[in-house]
């Protein structure tokens, strides 16, 4: 089993990881899909269908179930080791009526788009 660093410098199990994801919004049998920061320029970013990290939450690969998902987090481990991403967590999400993905929780749904004081900076202005 490997092991990762926490925020606090102390080494940690996967299973800590999980249960960290957890309490930062991961549910049980929602869809999950994996969040990060690319830590060459801070954006936020999402493992995407091919294993590579995308900055559209909609191109973001989805699973279901505690299982999948505890391996899905464990799949990261090589980006983070790599210093590719950095805070790699679960996040809940949901198909919208025309079936792209978006964050469950308001957090991620901010996250994804950027910033909320100037509607002309971040991914919202582009939209």
């Amino acid at each position: 089993m490997s092991e990762t660093e926490s925020k606090s410098g102390k080494r940690t199990t996967e299973e800590g990881v999980l249960a960290i994801s957890t309490a930062r919004g991961a549910r049980g049998g929602a869809l999950k899909a994996i969040t990060a920061n690319r830590l060459v320029d801070g954006v936020v970013v999402y493992l995407g269908e091919g294993g590579g990290w995308v900055e559209a939450i909609e191109a973001a690969r989805s699973v279901s179930g505690k299982d999948e998902a505890a391996a899905l987090l464990a799949s990261v481990e090589p980006d983070v080791a790599a210093c590719r991403i950095v805070g790699p967590y679960l996040i809940d999400v949901v198909a919208g009526s025309d079936g792209k993905l978006r964050g469950a929780s308001e957090r991620e749904r901010i996250r994804a788009l950027g910033p909320t004081v100037r509607l002309d900076l971040g991914k919202q202005a582009e939209a």
